[in-house]
């Protein structure tokens, strides 16, 4: 199991270089009640617990979304948000009663004792639980609301709608379905949806000409990809996913603080080669390409698939992986080699410089050390 203090690390880093972004004091109010969330849920061993901090935690992101609407759009994906939010929270608290009723104990670790065999209540129990988790990380079924709300909201409160909550989401799976051991009736379901996800997610991505839905798409891909090393049923998968979501929840923080900064994507680099460069790396990352820790995080998730003999899986999501470069190469080109004369040259605040410095240099940095924790090296 992943140790708590990683958890914390990830939830804290993630969290205190979105909040950097914010620049109204009620979006950081905000910040701060789903962060509390996100510890709680770390820390958690009781099902009362793990489903409040849930609602702590996804109550504000319904309200950033929400606040930051710009136009009727927004406003009607910032709905579709809350409402598959709470069908979402709701299926998941449906499945929490249904262990309840099966085991009549609300700590973690007793269900698990009680839970030896599988029987219909506890399958029952099980597809709740993995339709709801499947909507807090963004995947396939409940995966619409990513795209629409990453696209209309302010791209200062989609880089942490997209940052540390699908942290927390590999956190909930880790509290309900590893911790519980019900994971291990679930490989086949996983690998469907990971595999489902990485195609749908990466295809409709390269038709996209959008960059806010490009990355939503590509969001979806990604987290696909990484609950793929949840099907290993192993403890290296599972830390490979949440190393993994970690660092990618790093590089979309880093994707949408450039998106906030600019309006156009198009000729960056002549206006603000600062910002191109950072973008640049970003999507080398975000492509799994060196010399960057994407590669890495990659390269782990595939080898945990490989050590447990699931070799079709981990060619199948190489091969989109390879795949999905068409879209990340296509906005590097518009970045350097299409001119945009329309827009200014870009002014921007010190602060800024300082975060996106740090996203940048963790991203490359990264690279030294954790291989050797990852790979087994």
């Amino acid at each position: 199991m992943i140790a708590n203090n990683s958890l914390l690390l990830a939830v804290g880093i993630t969290s205190a270089l979105s909040l950097g972004f914010f620049q109204q004091w009620r979006h950081v109010i905000l910040g701060l009640f789903s962060v509390v969330g996100m510890l709680a849920l770390i820390f958690g061993s009781n099902l009362i617990t793990i489903f409040i901090a849930m609602e702590l935690l996804s109550l504000p992101l319904y309200a950033l979304a929400a606040s930051s609407a710009a136009h009727k759009n927004s406003y009607e994906a910032a709905i579709k948000f809350f409402v598959l939010g709470l069908l979402a929270t709701s299926i998941i608290l449906f499945g929490i009663s249904l262990l309840f009723g099966v085991t009549h104990s609300l700590e973690i670790h007793t269900i698990a004792q009680h839970l030896i065999r599988n029987n219909i209540t506890t399958t029952t129990a099980l597809v709740f639980i993995l339709v709801g988790a499947t909507f807090k990380l963004g995947v396939i079924p409940f995966h619409t609301w990513a795209p629409d709300v990453f696209t209309t909201a302010d791209p200062k409160v989609t880089l942490f709608i997209g940052g540390a909550p699908k942290i927390a989401a590999v956190v909930l799976a880790l509290r309900l379905l590893v911790t519980t051991h019900l994971i291990v009736h679930l490989q086949w379901q996983l690998i469907a949806i990971g595999l489902a996800s990485m195609i749908i997610g990466n295809i409709v991505a390269m038709i996209q000409t959008d960059i806010k839905r490009i990355l939503g798409f590509s969001a979806i891909g990604q987290a696909g990809f990484a609950i793929l090393g949840f099907a290993t049923l192993t403890p290296q998968g599972y830390q490979a996913t949440l190393f993994y979501i970690t660092m990618y929840a790093l590089m979309f923080i880093t994707a949408f603080g450039v998106i906030a900064l600019c309006d156009d994507i198009k000729g960056l680099h002549q206006r603000q080669p600062f910002l191109a460069a950072v973008m640049l790396i970003t999507i080398l990352a975000m492509a799994g390409l060196p010399p960057t820790i994407g590669l890495i995080t990659k390269i782990a998730v595939l080898k945990s698939l490989i050590d447990v003999h699931l070799v079709w899986v981990a060619v199948v999501a190489a091969v989109i992986s390879v795949a999905a470069l068409y879209y990340y190469l296509k906005i590097i080109k518009s970045m350097y080699f299409d001119r945009n004369d329309a827009q200014p040259t870009l002014n921007i605040h010190y602060r800024h410089y300082v975060l996106l410095a740090i996203q940048t240099i963790l991203i490359i940095l990264l690279m030294l050390f954790i291989p050797g924790l990852l790979l087994g090296t």
